[in-house]
């Protein structure tokens, strides 16, 4: 499922009656946020998956590590259409694998503002 989400609306859901909400709306996408890794892999997610693109925040995904492995079992077992991540090295690792990605950014200040930036440059997310 190739989505453009340039300029659409992306719902963020926390749990599992706030995601049947936004797949059941006009929004483009979802991010799920605080997802638990069980919830993730029965089957009634992986049909949601099919209705409208899903993807998981990394960062906040409860039950797998931050790493690499991680996120290559997050691909070959659940298969969401992408990730949402603050983390530069999630992105790249996430894109190797075939996700989508999308990197959240904290503008604070000037140097955040700058910095961050400088990480979209480099990791194209």
């Amino acid at each position: 499922m190739a989505a453009n989400l340039f300029n659409k609306t992306v719902l963020a859901a926390c749990g599992s009656d706030s995601l049947d909400r936004a797949l059941q709306s006009s929004a483009a996408a979802v991010i799920y946020m605080n997802a638990d890794i069980n919830a993730l892999v029965t089957k009634s997610f992986r049909e949601r998956c099919r209705q409208k693109p899903i993807l998981i925040h990394f960062d906040l995904l409860k039950g797998l590590s931050g790493d690499k492995e991680a996120l290559r079992f997050l691909k070959r077992v659940i298969d969401p259409y992408g990730v949402v991540t603050t983390k530069s090295n999630v992105v790249r690792s996430a894109k190797s694998e075939g996700l989508f990605t999308m990197q959240r950014i904290f503008l604070i200040d000037t140097k955040s503002f700058r910095s961050s930036l400088d990480a979209v440059s480099e990791n194209k997310p």
